[in-house]
């Protein structure tokens, strides 16, 4: 596999390297899927490196960029996160089959298809227009599992494959709620809601509570090599659609390197200017998981490297970014941001990581699922956090004034929430990371961590990477 041969040549260039150890871990072997020691490392020309040795492949090195002094702040964050809710660590695994599962998620991803209208090269899923839909009766028992596990009220996405493929989607939707869960988002590409723009207004009479929409690009030629088609009129003719059903709309941005990774400034310029009601834009890693893809580029973009094209890009501080207290710090960045004065800025640009987790309450897990569920369970949960806590009321309070909500909505400031995704695969995966997870799929084979699930369960798919080369 490309990938591992060249974490294998990155480990050869540097036989006598010096690093300092950040923190120990454990890790495993992408040759044998053993599990083995691991460490992320600094060199002392400020690189950050994740380095394992298996005993029966020898040490594999994993070059994480010119980092070091971030990764050395966030895991000193870490270890505060991990003081401040040390019950999470004290109480018993939630499971510990197929993986350990140490807390509830954030979200829960429900896969209802593996079939998709696309056959994207890149896809993280590996799905195609084969394979079959999932009958009612699996995804009802699979939903129970969750509920059981993770609790009512967690919100759940619904993906595929493409779920918007199904005609039974309404079916499913109302399955969710019997079960408990307290919000349901869609991801599609938007092919159908392009298509058949009256599509949206049904889904939000099952009861969706918004659509996560695939957005790589403002581009087209960079839309036609991720997806093997140019869709950018499917981008925006699904906003429209989803504009005229007040759909709630989440932008899903996976960043590529070398080939898309210019267009946060492109697409912030969208939210900014759309009549849609984008209340998210999640940017994430492309992430070749399991060899199903391949990158071109030397490594692929991680959360310091997205945070600094926000900064290049549109001049957002990444101080202003801050992990959601869930899961490890280096799995998540969240940024409130305003539109004001003809640019992007923080929301509320005086708030220190401590303030924010503050803000986030008692359990961090409560705290994004009211974020998932909109404004009107958000505030009423910020809220309280504020009023327990005088120097945030005293920090917040001259950017709200006396209504809340009504600062949200402002349309003369338009704001959105900004979230950062790093995922893991066979080049860097942290067990102590999937063990403390936020982000979980409800499969066949059991609840597990996404990038588990991703990484080491599900199989083979492989795309060569000069199916990626520039536009």
């Amino acid at each position: 596999r490309n990938m591992l041969q060249e974490i294998r040549l990155f480990a050869a260039s540097q036989p006598g390297a010096e690093a300092r150890t950040l923190k120990d871990t454990r890790s495993i072997c992408p040759v044998c899927r053993q599990e083995v020691p691991a460490a992320y490392t600094a060199t002392a020309d400020g690189a950050a490196q994740f380095r394992r040795t298996c005993p029966a492949h020898g040490p594999l090195v994993t070059d994480l960029g010119p980092h070091a002094a971030f990764y050395e702040r966030m895991f000193e964050l870490d270890a505060r996160m991990q003081q401040r809710y040390a019950y999470k660590q004290d109480r018993a695994p939630l499971r510990t089959e197929p993986f350990v599962m140490r807390d509830r998620a954030n979200l829960v991803m429900l896969e209802v298809t593996e079939k998709c209208n696309l056959t994207c090269p890149m896809c993280f899923a590996g799905s195609s227009p084969a394979g079959r839909h999932y009958t009612i009766e699996e995804l009802t028992g699979r939903m129970h599992e969750a509920i059981a596990l993770e609790g009512k009220g967690v919100s759940v996405q619904i993906s595929g494959g493409e779920p918007t493929v199904r005609k039974d989607l309404d079916q499913i939707v109302r399955m969710c709620y019997d079960a408990g869960v307290g919000h349901v988002e869609v991801i599609s590409n938007g092919i159908r809601i392009a298509k058949h723009p009256e599509y949206a207004k049904e889904m939000r009479s099952w009861g969706v509570t918004s659509l996560y929409l695939q957005f790589d690009s403002t581009d087209d030629d960079d839309i036609e090599v991720l997806r093997g088609e140019r869709l950018w009129w499917v981008r925006e003719a699904a906003l429209e659609a989803l504009a005229d059903a007040d759909m709630p709309v989440v932008l899903a941005v996976p960043m590529y390197p070398g080939l898309n990774d210019d267009q946060v400034g492109p697409v912030m310029d969208v939210i900014a200017r759309s009549r849609a009601n984008i209340v998210a834009v999640n940017f994430q890693s492309a992430t070749p998981f399991g060899g199903r893809f391949d990158l071109a580029a030397p490594r692929k973009l991680r959360l310091p490297d997205i945070l600094q094209l926000f900064q290049e890009q549109i001049g957002l501080d990444p101080a202003g970014f801050f992990p959601v207290g869930s899961g490890s710090p280096l799995c998540n960045g969240y940024g409130r941001v305003v539109f004001k004065e003809g640019r992007w800025q923080h929301a509320m640009p005086n708030l220190s990581t401590d303030d924010f987790l503050d803000l986030s309450g008692h359990d961090p897990v409560d705290f994004v699922r009211a974020l998932t569920m909109g404004l009107t369970e958000a505030v009423p949960y910020m809220t309280k956090q504020v009023l327990r806590h005088p120097r945030l009321l005293m920090k917040i309070l001259p950017l709200v004034g006396n209504d809340p909500l009504s600062w949200l909505r402002s349309k003369k400031n338009k704001q959105t929430t900004i979230y950062i995704k790093p995922f893991m695969d066979e080049s860097d995966i942290d067990m102590d990371r999937i063990e403390r997870c936020c982000y979980h799929n409800a499969t066949p084979r059991g609840i597990m961590s996404f990038c588990a699930l991703n990484t080491l369960v599900r199989s083979d798919t492989p795309v060569d990477a000069t199916a990626f080369e520039g536009r």
